[in-house]
């Protein structure tokens, strides 16, 4: 598992429809393409992981992807 920066995010990997976060109290989570993150978000969060900056932020901003 690739890791990212200190915002919290601990962790992540990826294919070309999903991405899982581990985050730093443990728990990890998978988003996978959906109605709801579409190929364009998943994008965004894919390079913001490599980047490790923006990723928490981009998280908090787009609750929809969260359920």
């Amino acid at each position: 598992m690739a890791t990212s920066s200190t915002s919290g995010i601990v962790g992540y990997v990826h294919t070309n429809t999903s991405i899982t976060i581990k985050f730093i109290n443990g728990n990890a989570y998978r988003y996978d393409l959906s109605a709801v993150l579409d190929k364009t978000k998943l994008n965004e969060m894919i390079k913001l992981a490599k980047i490790g900056s923006g990723l928490n932020s981009f998280l908090n901003k787009n609750h929809e992807i969260l359920s």
